[in-house]
């Protein structure tokens, strides 16, 4: 042996690295040495070791500070930068945690992806556009479109109101401007918010969700707004229109005598798009609502197991013009696929006049903004018998059917519109119609927005936003990855405890559901993971997050148990085409089950 020239391979056998080491053996003679780690990345906030061990930070013996007056003598010990802008569709930025030395590289991909990005091994998550080289789809200019994507010609205003409902606090009114020195009655629109989502601060694209609602105010619309962030019920959107509807009568009120209480529509997105199926036909809203627009909404399937028989949509008892919308992605294939708009549309009874359409080139959270174009048409459309509007829906030569935009569109029951919007897109060889103070959304009382580039570019910049703030969240932590609307459903103590806020049911998790063995993540039960893994235990100690992590990472390719019914481990090496499609991503492959893989009678157990 003592002839060996060594062929040095990593061990991998039980305890084979610690914080400090990691041992190697001679794949010939079988002699072992132990070599210090050499850290050339981090991944989900581990430190990785170019021989792929994978070390918590918190373990590793920090070195002593250096000399202040000699900063070139850093040894430097790179951490991601967390700051603003640390990262782009090239480059992420790495600082010393020492002497706050920055510098940029490029960035390693895992071949992980996280709701359809692919994950850097710093944690970035990037939208790489698809597979390399694929020409992005180049979008069409169709003017009834682009006209009311365009802010409409009224100045803005809202008022705000406190109310103790279950799950929200405040009601918000937009409103025109105008509206306050008028005769005329304003068109109405409530909206249901998506998941965690609404108009207050600190909420989830809470700028998206004002910029949304200031765009249909702006087009001579009334717009009921609350901060529910779970409005699957629809309860919310027909209480906050009661309300007004209680305003329109009380004297001295700003929207006395200014509501045309038979031209109120609904409007919601992802959970919300759900939800506002269920204002439309629950609540007593079915005798206030003229029509529906949902954009996104989640699958009812989906919607029932995530929020309860609450959410249960029934699309056969519509009986007002409903649209339906979404975009083409991959979290937009988990919340509302093809198959399930599909059968939304067809699920409407005949004679009911519906649409359905999906927006090329924009996932899930995008459809907010992407709609609103059409969103406005849709309305003046169903709710104001406006002419010009409706030829984006209505006839052989609808706008939708050839916008290239647009695709998998579908129409029927729809009725020609009679009435003249003069802030309608003119067609060839129209002159301009002058404002009629009969026609409320078109009062001469006006603010003209000139600067429409100025508008695109503050939507492409929420993009840019919402993308950013995603990479931000792509570094798994136990509290990041709790499902609070699993966590309640799956035990009704804590349904009653705390109806629903996100907020309140993951700090009861972590103080209390971890030692009384709880489950909140809906593909790991993390207690019995540690339970039954003693290596894991040695390693981890109390650390939730590196066992949430180890996983993720090694835990599914080891073979190890996720401890539920839903195994991600078991599922991908059971079935080819999925390990094919998500290798070991196991939100991708839990997501699958969820809306494929049940109805397939896949076998997700181990």
């Amino acid at each position: 042996p003592e002839e060996c020239t060594h062929t040095w391979e990593f061990d991998e056998s039980e305890g084979s690295y610690d914080a400090e080491f990691h041992y190697q053996v001679c794949a010939d003679c079988g002699e072992k040495k132990k070599e210090a780690h050499n850290f050339t990345s981090e991944f989900l906030g581990m430190k990785v070791c170019e021989a792929g061990c994978f070390v918590d930070p918190a373990q590793i013996e920090t070195p002593e500070m250096p000399d202040e007056e000699n900063p070139e003598e850093c040894t430097h010990t790179w951490e991601f930068d967390e700051s603003e802008g640390s990262y782009d569709l090239e480059f992420h930025y790495l600082v010393c945690a020492h002497c706050g030395e920055k510098k940029k590289e490029a960035h390693v991909l895992t071949g992980m992806q996280f709701l359809g990005m692919e994950v850097c091994s710093q944690g970035c998550l990037l939208n790489l556009g698809g597979e390399e080289g694929k020409e992005p789809i180049e979008e069409g200019s169709f003017p009834i479109e682009d006209y009311y994507s365009q802010r409409g010609h009224h100045a803005v205003k809202s008022v705000e109101v406190s109310c103790d409902e279950e799950g929200y606090s405040q009601y918000r009114i937009w409103y025109p401007a105008d509206l306050e020195d008028s005769n005329a009655t304003y068109p109405v629109i409530a909206m249901c918010n998506g998941t965690g989502s609404g108009y207050m601060e600190g909420m989830t694209d809470w700028e998206g969700y004002i910029t949304h609602f200031e765009h249909i105010a702006s087009w001579g619309f009334i717009v009921v707004a609350n901060n529910e962030s779970n409005s699957y019920s629809g309860q919310s959107a027909v209480k906050g229109v009661k309300l007004l509807l209680e305003w329109n009568n009380e004297e001295g009120n700003t929207f006395y005598r200014k509501v045309d209480e038979e031209k109120i529509g609904v409007t919601g997105h992802s959970q919300g798009g759900a939800g506002c199926l269920n204002a439309a036909t629950k609540h007593g809203g079915e005798d206030i609502f003229k029509s529906i627009y949902s954009v996104s909404g989640a699958q009812r399937d989906l919607a029932v197991g995530l929020w309860g028989e609450d959410a249960a949509y029934d699309i056969g008892s519509i009986q007002v013009p409903c649209c339906f919308i979404a975009g083409i992605g991959a979290f937009e294939d988990i919340v509302i696929p093809l198959p399930c708009l599909q059968a939304n549309y067809d699920a409407v009874r005949e004679g009911v006049p519906a649409v359905m359409m999906r927006r090329k080139n924009y996932d899930h959270g995008d459809m907010l903004i992407k709609g609103d174009g059409y969103l406005i048409a849709w309305f003046l459309y169903t709710l104001c018998d406006d002419a010009g509007a409706s030829k984006a829906f209505y006839g052989d030569d609808a706008e939708i059917i050839v916008n290239t935009n647009w695709q998998d569109v579908a129409v029927k029951s729809l009725r020609e519109a009679s009435g003249k919007n003069p802030e309608a897109p003119n067609t060839p060889g129209e002159e301009p119609s002058s404002p009629t103070q009969q026609n409320p959304v078109s009062s001469s009382s006006v603010q003209e927005f000139s600067d429409a580039e100025s508008e695109a570019a503050a939507h492409e910049q929420l993009i840019k936003d919402a993308l950013q703030q995603a990479g931000k969240l792509s570094s798994k932590t136990l509290k990041g990855c709790i499902n609070t609307e699993f966590y309640s459903a799956m035990y009704p103590d804590l349904q009653e405890a705390f109806h629903g806020d996100a907020v309140l049911l993951k700090e009861h998790f972590l103080t209390y559901g971890l030692s009384e063995g709880r489950i909140a993540i809906p593909f790991l039960d993390i207690v019995k993971y540690r339970e039954s893994n003693p290596d894991l235990q040695k390693a981890f100690g109390d650390d939730w997050n590196a066992y949430l992590k180890h996983y993720l990472v090694y835990g599914i390719k080891e073979g190890r148990s996720s401890c539920t019914y839903f195994d991600a481990s078991a599922y991908v090496e059971r079935y080819p085409d999925l390990k094919n499609a998500f290798g070991y991503n196991a939100v991708a492959l839990f997501n699958h089950y969820v809306v494929y893989g049940m109805k397939e009678e896949r076998n997700p157990a181990k």
